[in-house]
């Protein structure tokens, strides 16, 4: 942009607009990181989603956000992965698993491969985090909302071991009656476990103007 004292000049070239435009996310960006918190929400209200119910729902979660997307890759002509050092060990220790299923060297065949289907759904998540949780708005939108929920769930968990009448959400019986009840989880160090993920989030966010220029904590690697 140029100014001068008769006028005003918009030096802004049609690939320069095109550009902003690309950076801004698009309505399957905002599914993805909407749907991402979604699944994620309820893998923690679902008691950890260690139920085969639950499970199963997490993993068809899972599966949804893939083909989603999938669709943004087709919609925009080209397939766009971003580079990340946290595939390369996923993908050496899903390779350990295949291997262990190939040379049947398990303990218990069964398990291991209900376990791997599981493992491919937590991969899915991580893969979608990587790749839509990228341009400011969408990490800013995914720190707010997993940042609320973090709070909220925080005050829940205090009012429920107040006022506990020793089940979860008040109605659910645990299988264990000794199990000490924190939250949505039977045990609390799990309970911990979680906070101790959600509570940097805030502070991420508050200090995210202490940042200077384009680094960050994703940086930006595209692999086109």
């Amino acid at each position: 942009m140029k100014m001068s004292s008769h006028m005003v000049v918009d030096t802004t070239t049609s690939l320069e607009l095109g550009e902003r435009r690309a950076r801004k996310p698009g309505l399957l960006d905002w599914a993805l990181v909407l749907g991402l918190c979604a699944l994620l929400i309820f893998g923690v209200l679902a008691f950890g989603a260690v139920d085969e119910w639950s499970t199963f729902t997490f993993e068809a979660g899972a599966a949804i956000l893939l083909l989603l997307w999938a669709a943004k890759q087709i919609v925009s002509e080209r397939i766009k992965v971003l580079k990340n050092p946290l595939y390369r060990p996923a993908v050496l220790f899903f390779g350990l698993i295949l291997t262990q299923i190939a040379l049947r060297r398990t303990a218990y065949g069964y398990v291991t491969k209900y376990e791997t289907l599981q493992y491919i759904a937590y991969g899915i998540t991580l893969f979608i985090a990587a790749e839509c949780v990228r341009k400011e708005e969408t990490r800013k939108r995914f720190a707010q909302i997993m940042g609320t929920f973090g709070i909220i769930y925080a005050f829940f968990a205090l009012i429920q071991t107040l006022n506990s009448n020793g089940k979860i959400f008040w109605i659910h019986s645990p299988h264990f009656n000794s199990a000490t009840i924190f939250g949505s989880y039977v045990n609390h160090n799990h309970y911990a476990g979680l906070m101790e993920m959600l509570t940097p989030i805030p502070f991420v966010l508050s200090m995210g103007h202490l940042l200077k220029g384009g680094s960050g904590p994703w940086p930006d690697f595209a692999l086109e």
